[in-house]
C-alpha cells in the first residue's frame, strides 16, 4: 500500500511540473484570435465603449486623438464581428505627471495599462492580456506596470493580484455625468523577472 501510496505522488508531482511549465513557457506567444489594431479602424460607436464613456469624462476625444496619432490596441472579435476585448497600453518616461494620485509615483520609465475590457467571456482572454502585458515590458527593459480600475471590479482586481498586482495608491476621475469615483492603482514589478532574463544573455 506505501509503494503505490508513493508512486501516485510521483505521478502528481511530475503532473504539477509538467503544467507550470505550459502556463510559463509561452510568455511572448500570442493567441491567434488576439490581433494589434490600429484605433483608426475601430468605431468608438459600438456598444463596446458606451461604459467606457460613461466611466470617464472626455473619452471620446482621448480616443479621437489616439487615432489620430495611429496608436494601436490588441483586440478580439465576436462571431458576429463585434469587439469582444479590448487592450491599450501606454510606455510612459521619467517626466511624466503623477499629481492625480494621492500617493504619486516616483519618476521613471513604465506601462500604463490605459484599457483593459473583456466582455467576450470563458475564452481566457484575460490572461492572455496580461501575459501580452509582460512580454511588452520585458521586450522593452521595463521593470514596472500599473493600472488604474475601479473598486466595483472585482474580478478584475481579482485576476490582476493572481498575476502578482499588488495595491499601490488611488485617484479620483471625474466620470462623464461628472461625478466622481475613486479608481485604485496596482502595480507589478518585473525588476527580478529582468534580472533574470538579462542573466541567460
Amino acid at each position: 500500500m506505501k509503494r503505490n501510496t508513493k508512486k501516485l505522488k510521483i505521478r502528481l508531482n511530475n503532473i504539477n511540473k509538467k503544467e507550470f511549465k505550459n502556463k510559463h513557457k509561452n510568455i511572448n506567444k500570442r493567441s491567434t484570435y488576439i490581433k494589434e489594431e490600429y484605433l483608426y479602424n475601430l468605431d468608438i460607436n459600438e456598444e463596446f465603449f458606451k461604459s467606457l464613456r460613461k466611466d470617464y469624462l472626455g473619452f471620446d476625444s482621448w480616443f479621437e486623438k489616439k487615432q489620430n496619432k495611429g496608436k494601436k490596441a490588441y483586440i478580439t472579435r465576436t462571431k458576429d464581428n463585434k469587439i469582444g476585448a479590448f487592450l491599450m497600453l501606454k510606455e510612459e518616461d521619467e517626466n511624466e505627471d503623477y499629481s492625480s494620485f494621492k500617493k504619486p509615483f516616483n519618476p521613471k520609465k513604465r506601462i500604463k495599462v490605459c484599457t483593459f475590457k473583456v466582455i467576450d467571456k470563458g475564452k481566457k482572454i484575460g490572461e492572455e492580456f496580461i501575459k501580452i502585458i509582460i512580454s511588452e515590458a520585458l521586450k522593452k527593459d521595463i521593470e514596472e506596470i500599473y493600472i488604474t480600475i475601479f473598486e466595483r471590479q472585482k474580478a478584475l482586481i481579482k485576476l490582476l493580484e493572481q498575476y502578482g498586482y499588488k495595491y499601490y495608491t488611488y485617484k479620483i476621475t471625474t466620470k462623464k455625468n461628472n461625478t466622481k469615483e475613486k479608481e485604485l492603482i496596482y502595480v507589478k514589478n518585473l525588476k527580478n523577472k529582468i534580472k533574470k532574463e538579462s542573466e541567460k544573455k
